[in-house]
């Protein structure tokens, strides 16, 4: 028997029989590698590799119908004995839907009325992420944290910064005493030391790693820009890090950042309570993402849990893009300890991308395999049984271009995007097409290509709308209240006064001549004196007379009276100006809901906008209109773009150097289990912690961007488009891979 697909056709089977399997396999379609999925030993933990486009989600849901269906030791209790564990909070919401969707499947075949019990108790079933699962098993166990059982989950960071800043100022004091000249040879300012200090803390939990039981030892030699960094790191990072966890536990409260950390160490130490834990199978999406931390927790929990406790993991090393959490491409091998212990099993059946399409873009996924970038063998292609409607010429363009001249690279780009949607108009007329298909989805790496896109777009009048759901905290409206915010908070800091100054705000384009020459004093006088002029104008305030409001009168009242005076929404286009209001109106209800209005702080405020901005948190938007019959330009990133599917896909930079690891700022990586950073100063190149190895570090970006590549690519149902730059000349880019298919 082959794992080839086998239709079932008429005659073959009655009507009844017929409708079942299609209603089980979810398609018209019985695949084989599904079946021997779903169907295999039940004393065995699963591994499933399942590439791009194959039904990962599948997979999971009818090993559950299997589980729940088979005659003998079937689940009953769905809530006690299964547990799925998902990468996103939007993951286990399709889940749970389409666990209930089945359910009604097989209570309308059926008409058995267990299948409603089962639909019943879908809204106790644990979906959810790996973080939140952790909350439930932490909360069950609180006395062993020492912590009530009423204790809440924080995410609160205000008082954490302001530790921060408090053991900052006692370092530097302390270092100027020892040396009055201290402050004058500090290479970054003290308000960049600390978001730098916090940044490091952020990276490493991100990685599941706990600052608090950082040795300094394991950073090796300071950075030559920053040779007192790791004696911050001690005395500022290290120490406010205790005393905010201290302070938390006696507020009887749990960190959510710390959520993994303390379920790791209860687990590895053999403390969690296993009174209520008797999971049977513990379901996990997209393995690949996970961190260190998060498998060996998961596989302690598989022990305390119980002998008859399996596992189901589904992932693809491919789609790995998540190594600034922690991931790796050891995932599988290190969940595999035992290997007699699983079963694995392969999906290469692709049901998303036209077939020829497929077999182009096996021709660069090949390539990337040959030249070790990309965890790709011929086994790994992907195969498929459809064909779209365009022509074989279509199915891939190339668009030559020069990135070097602004105006004609976006001409370029959006002369393609119009010739697109008049493609998609044309065969929307003749063929029935699904909103995925009739989406045009612009994808690019960074958040800043998304917004210079954006920008221009709106300047040569074509419609470009950043990914609809989830992208509240990147929309217009949001970034220009949090430059004003940002101003309000540090009143005399140069970068954020401009910023507000050309936020939609103001929206006054700075003659900065005027800031040429003279002192960082002086030049700050002259923002103020703008900002001045402009708030008498529209406020009958000035600046300083702004910020003392803040002190006084409640934080909304005073910005909505800015927001109403100044008209920030003005900048944009009839539509658009709707849409910048109902978000406005949106940002502040998520603000209320966060914080209490008569306790609120502008200090509140800002943590909340940023937290939610840096760390790219989804909250949907409100749209201005139901659009879901129209053709939808769209753009993303890459990684948001994970696990949805377009009609066509363009990749507009593809000339970036593909091997720099010269990145702005902070970067704290962890190769060989050991921890290393590198630091970004005033353009003058990059600085490396003692052991930092470049030529690794090189290697793994290489293999991170080519794996980036792989997603951007099979998120593309009909055809492909890419921007070839003729002025790159870089080592290595995502371009030199496209042109193995020209």
């Amino acid at each position: 028997m082959t794992s080839e697909d086998i239709l079932i056709e008429e005659g073959e089977c009655d009507e009844k029989q017929k409708r079942l399997l299609n209603a089980l396999a979810g398609k018209t379609a019985f695949n084989f590698q599904q079946y021997d999925i779903e169907h295999a030993p039940t004393s065995m933990n699963i591994l499933v590799a399942a590439g791009a486009g194959t039904g990962k989600t599948y997979s999971m849901v009818s090993r559950v119908a299997f589980l729940c269906n088979r005659i003998s030791d079937a689940v009953v209790d769905i809530v006690s004995d299964i547990v799925m564990i998902t990468f996103t909070n939007d993951a286990a919401d399709n889940m749970n839907s389409r666990l209930k969707r089945m359910f009604m499947n097989y209570f309308v075949l059926t008409s058995n009325e267990k299948y409603m019990h089962l639909i019943e108790d879908m809204s106790q079933i644990q979906i959810s992420t790996i973080h939140k699962f952790a909350i439930s098993l932490l909360k069950k166990d609180c006395m062993r944290l020492g912590l009530g059982y009423d204790c809440q989950i924080s995410s609160e960071i205000y008082n954490r910064r302001q530790l921060y800043h408090s053991y900052l100022n006692t370092y530097l004091s302390e270092k100027t005493d020892e040396n009055p000249d201290f402050v004058h040879q500090l290479t970054f300012p003290s308000y960049q030391l600390e978001e730098m200090l916090l940044d490091f803390c952020d990276q490493l939990y991100n990685r599941s790693i706990d600052v608090k039981k950082l040795s300094v030892k394991e950073l090796g030699n300071s950075v030559n820009a920053l040779p007192y960094f790791n004696e911050l790191i001690e005395n500022v990072v290290i120490k406010a890090e205790k005393e905010y966890a201290k302070i938390i536990k006696e507020s009887n409260l749990l960190s959510l950042r710390e959520c993994m950390i303390k379920i790791n160490d209860l687990v590895t130490r053999g403390k969690l309570m296993k009174q209520g834990h008797r999971y049977k199978y513990v379901f996990v999406d997209e393995f690949q993402d996970t961190d260190d931390v998060q498998i060996e927790t998961i596989l302690g929990l598989q022990k305390i849990f119980g002998e008859q406790c399996r596992l189901f993991v589904v992932g693809d090393l491919k789609q790995s893009i998540y190594r600034f959490r922690g991931a790796t491409l050891s995932a599988f091998e290190k969940v595999k300890c035992k290997e007699d212990e699983w079963i694995d099993y392969s999906l290469n059946r692709n049901y998303r991308t036209d077939k020829r399409l497929l077999d182009k873009l096996d021709r660069i996924f090949s390539e990337m395999g040959e030249q070790q970038v990309l965890p790709y063998e011929s086994k790994d292609h992907l195969s498929s049984r459809i064909v779209k409607e365009y022509e074989d010429d279509f199915l891939i363009c190339t668009v030559l271009t020069h990135s070097k001249n602004k105006e004609g690279f976006y001409d370029d780009l959006f002369k393609e995007i119009k010739a697109q949607t008049d493609e998609i108009e044309k065969l929307s007329k003749t063929n029935k097409l699904s909103n995925e298909e009739k989406t045009v989805a612009i994808l690019v790496r960074y958040n800043w290509q998304i917004a210079n896109i954006v920008k221009e777009a709106e300047k040569a009048g074509v419609v470009v709308k950043v990914v609809e759901g989830g992208d509240l905290y990147r929309l217009p409206s949001t970034m220009d209240l949090y430059k004003l915010v940002m101003a309000i908070t540090h009143p005399c800091n140069m970068v954020y006064l401009t910023n507000l100054i050309e936020s939609n705000y103001v929206s006054m384009n700075l003659n900065l001549t005027l800031l040429n020459g003279g002192d960082q004093e002086s030049k700050t006088e002259e923002l103020v004196r703008v900002l001045d002029e402009y708030f008498m104008l529209h406020l009958g305030k000035k600046w300083n007379q702004i910020i003392a409001d803040f002190e006084s009168r409640p934080v909304l009242v005073v910005l909505r009276e800015i927001y109403e005076a100044t008209k920030p929404w003005l900048a944009y286009n009839n539509y658009i100006q709707i849409e910048y209001r109902r978000n406005y109106e949106c940002l502040i209800e998520k603000i209320i809901q966060k914080y209490a209005r008569d306790y609120m702080t502008i200090n509140m405020v800002r943590e909340f906008l940023k937290i939610n901005i840096t760390t790219y948190q989804e909250e949907t938007s409100r749209n201005k209109v139901n659009e879901s019959n129209k053709i939808k330009v769209i753009c993303t990133t890459i990684h948001k773009s994970k696990g949805l599917e377009y009609g066509t896909v363009i990749v507009p930079y593809t000339g970036k150097d593909i091997s720099d690891i010269n990145v702005s700022g902070l970067s704290v990586n962890v190769l060989d289990g050991k921890l290393y950073y590198s630091i970004s100063y005033s353009n003058q190149g990059m600085d490396y912690s003692d052991g930092f190895k470049v030529e690794a570090e090189i290697y793994e970006k290489k293999c991170e961007e080519s794996r980036i590549l792989y997603v951007a690519l099979t998120r593309a149902i009909r055809n492909l488009v890419w921007l070839k730059d003729l002025d790159s000349n870089v080592q290595i880019c995502w371009g030199d891979f496209m042109e193995v298919i020209e």
